[in-house]
């Protein structure tokens, strides 16, 4: 019988909450809190991946070896009673925000190594990986690999503001170009995360103003909802920060002999 879409609880990961021991005082300071909901493992079962990212990948990578004893077991039960839930609540709520922790506290990821010894921890934390770093795989004593090569860098852009227009799918960017070169069919790329960029092709540049030669007003291309998502975000940063260079890449395909460009002292007026 199928277990797809059921209630989860906190009862689920009981077993992955006994093998890490020094966990047990944070979990009785989180059960104590007013606001604690056993039916809510996702945000419960961050805790423990916030704490094996915080005090045991760093000092005591021993003791993965049990956390991933553990995993595999809940794996390969979840596996056989064809417990979608179970296995979605494990990945995500662990596996994902394990790599996420160890991403912010600028971890290594090697260091997750000693978990994945089960053949059904590795498979789902490679899935972690690929889901969260999009065009990356997981390779061991490496880390996260680019699947494909990777844009090639040919300049950077300050970006003053931006906005959407999300039934044209279509993202509005107003930038000065302050080294190399732009063009469409180039793209702009932004770090949001270690090893995870935004990668937004360009489909038509133009200049803003004539007396202002690398003032430009970038149309960029997107098609995954997401992106949308991720491009209004960080307009909304930006309007905080107020400053933000972006890099323009030549994707790998792409000819290195191209001159159809428009680079910092170009004065041409238009490179759309």
């Amino acid at each position: 019988m199928m277990e797809n879409d059921r209630q989860l609880r906190d009862s689920d990961w009981v077993a992955l909450r006994s093998a890490v021991p020094a966990f047990e005082t944070r979990w009785n300071e989180v059960v104590a809190t007013p606001t604690y909901d056993d039916k809510l493992p996702f945000v419960n079962l961050y805790e423990l991946a916030r704490f094996v990212a915080r005090e045991l990948l760093i000092s005591q990578p021993d003791t993965l070896v049990e956390i991933g004893h553990t995993l595999e077991a809940l794996f390969a039960e979840a596996a056989s009673r064809g417990d979608e839930s179970l296995e979605g609540l494990l990945t995500v709520g662990f596996l994902e925000n394990l790599l996420l922790e160890s991403d912010n506290l600028r971890i290594p990821p090697t260091r997750i190594e000693p978990m994945l010894h089960g053949r059904r921890t590795h498979e789902h934390w490679d899935r972690a990986v690929s889901y969260l770093k999009p065009g990356f795989h997981w390779e061991d004593g490496i880390g996260p690999v680019a699947s494909q090569p990777l844009p090639i860098p040919i300049g950077t852009v300050e970006v003053h503001r931006g906005w959407a227009d999300r039934n044209a799918r279509i993202l509005h960017l107003d930038a000065r170009l302050t080294a190399g070169t732009l063009r469409p069919g180039c793209v702009i790329r932004h770090e949001v995360s270690k090893d995870f960029s935004m990668i937004l092709p360009i489909a038509s540049a133009s200049l803003r103003y004539q007396d202002l030669p690398n003032e430009y007003h970038l149309e960029l291309a997107v098609e995954r909802e997401e992106m949308l998502e991720a491009f209004e975000f960080e307009m909304a940063c930006l309007a905080v920060r107020r400053v933000a260079t972006w890099e323009v890449a030549r994707p790998p395909s792409a000819p290195a002999n191209d001159r159809s460009h428009v680079d910092a002292q170009d004065r041409r007026g238009s490179a759309g």
